[in-house]
């Protein structure tokens, strides 16, 4: 049924962001224009979105202001968020309710930034459309009854940067579920001679990674190796393999871009510690 499809795809967002590392809470919503009248919102938690958000913090009572309000009127919100900020939560179908021994929880309010939506729609549309289906009977034709679903994908990408710790002076922090690749192969700084050993080199590191991971090699050779690792940490890969002038003792030097850690290491620990993490 229309409603079990629902709450199945619900799931299914729930297991995107939680693999994207998101800080998010899925909250009751207003249907809008859209129609229907059961509707969640998947927000991001950050201080810069632009919604605010009501939740309970003993139960699982999580709404967005402006559907308890039932207006997008800016003083209206601005005095619900007032009002709710610490109250006790007294809506009817918390969890909190159900634990009175405890008490009711105490709502609190953040701001989120949506990133995806669900609508169970019932029949408004296929009422309209006569869009209808025959009942086991052979006799009945009753209205389909719809939901419809979207991930905000620049949304998303826009709240990773904002909550996951996305960003730093350097550039774009990306989680490896989202990267644009999982690895940047580059070549170390060296002399004419030098750089034609880093760049076979870095042509082999890239084919073996290339086995387990979407792989980048950075293969403007005339560019400068400052501008190419500024360029690998501002876009954001995961992790920067640098192909220099450790490989004549075998090593290569690998840089984590969320920390920017950089370690010198055998090149064949290095390739077993990045292809066993995509295992």
């Amino acid at each position: 049924c229309a409603q079990e499809t629902y709450e199945q795809v619900c799931a299914a967002y729930r297991r995107i962001f939680d693999a994207l590392g998101l800080d998010y809470v899925q909250v009751l919503a207003d249907s809008g224009a859209m129609g229907g009248n059961y509707t969640h919102e998947f927000q991001v938690l950050a201080e810069v979105g632009e919604d605010d958000l009501v939740y309970c913090d003993r139960g699982d009572f999580r709404a967005n202001v402006e559907t308890l309000v039932g207006s997008d009127d800016e003083a209206a919100l601005e005095g619900a968020v007032e009002r709710y900020s610490g109250s006790e939560c007294q809506h009817a179908g918390c969890s909190c309710a159900a634990e009175a021994s405890a008490g009711r929880g105490t709502l609190h309010v953040k701001r989120g930034i949506e990133v995806g939506q669900a609508f169970l729609l019932g029949t408004k549309y296929s009422e309209c459309f006569q869009a209808l289906w025959q009942e086991p009977d052979g006799r009945t034709r009753s209205p389909l009854y719809m939901a419809c679903f979207g991930i905000g994908v620049s949304r998303v990408m826009a709240a990773t940067i904002e909550n996951f710790g996305g960003s730093d002076e350097s550039g774009i922090i990306w989680p490896t579920a989202i990267a644009p690749f999982d690895v940047a192969v580059i070549t170390g700084p060296g002399n004419k001679s030098a750089q034609a050993g880093f760049q076979e080199h870095a042509v082999r590191l890239a084919e073996q990674l290339g086995t387990a991971h979407d792989v980048l090699l950075d293969d403007r050779w005339g560019e400068s190796f400052g501008r190419r690792l500024a360029e690998a940490k501002l876009i954001g890969y995961p992790k920067i393999i640098v192909a220099g002038k450790h490989c004549a003792q075998g090593n290569v030097e690998v840089i984590d871009r969320a920390t920017l850690e950089s370690r010198v290491m055998p090149e064949g620990e290095a390739m077993a510690e990045l292809i066993g993490r995509s295992q």
